[in-house]
């Protein structure tokens, strides 16, 4: 029997990258310009005979073989095999791979949803180029990066669609005070504030009137208003309604009422006054009837609920 044949020392290594051409380009490169390496010069000509002689063979080992056995000096021949796109070499590779880090960075760094999306499906996506350029494909992170970049585009597409709302920064600080703990939408709240306007009073301005007709509904933004009763002036601070009772009988009496009729208008049972410079909201009681009369997919609810409470918060603290 014949005794199997043992590869030459250094020749197993490289032999079994005979499937991976761009890592026996890089072998091949290493053993032509270290000396070091040379010991592998004989394997490397071997592999380079194989993907030569292949059915498509890869165009620069082609031609490394051809130069090295045709006598060529090694750096020659390396200089052959080294014919391969910069983003394939050594230096391409190191470029992609910190600019996918540096665009995950940014996108870390962002507080903006748009700017940071964009930046993470960005970094993913240079990844997973780098990650398939590798001599070796990395097809677990690149088809893992790929997800995360599809989510984030995705993302991205869904905050584009969506129509903007934009407030300023009195209406943010009305909406903060009074609105948002009764989980009013911004969109519902920015329509519920088209309709009134903000206005800034002088110094003991009336509001109301005790006995006199209530044509308006307030709310204090910024100052505070006082309310006059049986045992002394009571402070109204930012974030409180000012004629919301006569408002919530006129509402009452309206719903009662059939269409065409007219609610009766209530009077004041207390005379509010403003306490120095006092910047309120104000809404006409017919216009803000108009309003909720439209149920505005359940805003209506919330904005009276808002009503209610602060109608109720002021009860306890009179008691």
């Amino acid at each position: 029997m014949c005794a199997a044949r043992r590869p030459a020392p250094g020749l197993a290594p490289v032999h079994l990258q005979l499937q991976r051409p761009a890592t026996a380009l890089h072998t091949f490169t290493r053993a032509s310009t270290s000396p070091a390496a040379r010991a592998l010069r004989p394997a490397v000509r071997t592999l380079a005979l194989r993907a030569a002689a292949s059915p498509a063979p890869a165009p620069a080992l082609a031609r490394a073989a051809r130069r090295l056995l045709s006598g060529a000096p090694a750096a020659e021949a390396a200089a052959a095999a080294a014919d391969l796109p910069w983003y394939k070499s050594a230096q391409g590779l190191m470029i992609l791979g910190n600019v996918t880090y540096l665009l995950q960075l940014g996108g870390f760094l962002m507080t903006d949803q748009l700017a940071m999306r964009s930046f993470l499906v960005g970094g993913s996506g240079v990844f997973v180029v780098y990650a398939l350029l590798q001599p070796t494909r990395l097809l677990i992170p690149a088809a893992w990066e790929f997800t995360f970049a599809s989510i984030h585009a995705c993302m991205i597409y869904k905050l584009l669609a969506t129509p903007s709302v934009s407030l300023t920064k009195e209406e943010l600080r009305l909406y903060g005070m009074v609105f948002q703990r009764h989980d009013l939408e911004i969109e519902e709240f920015r329509q519920l504030a088209a309709v009134g306007s903000f206005e800034t009073l002088p110094d003991k301005h009336r509001l109301t009137t005790a006995g006199e007709a209530v044509d308006k509904v307030y709310v204090v933004v910024r100052g505070s208003v006082a309310a006059e009763t049986e045992g002394g002036a009571v402070a109204i601070p930012p974030g409180h309604y000012v004629g919301e009772v006569s408002f919530i009988q006129s509402y009452t009496d309206a719903k009662k009422l059939g269409p065409g009729e007219t609610a009766p208008t209530h009077v004041a049972s207390t005379t509010c006054t403003a306490v120095g410079e006092t910047q309120v909201f104000v809404w006409k009681q017919d216009d803000l009837r108009k309003y909720l009369a439209d149920d505005h997919d359940g805003a209506t609810a919330k904005i009276i609920r808002t009503i209610f409470s602060d109608v109720l918060e002021k009860f306890h603290i009179g008691q």
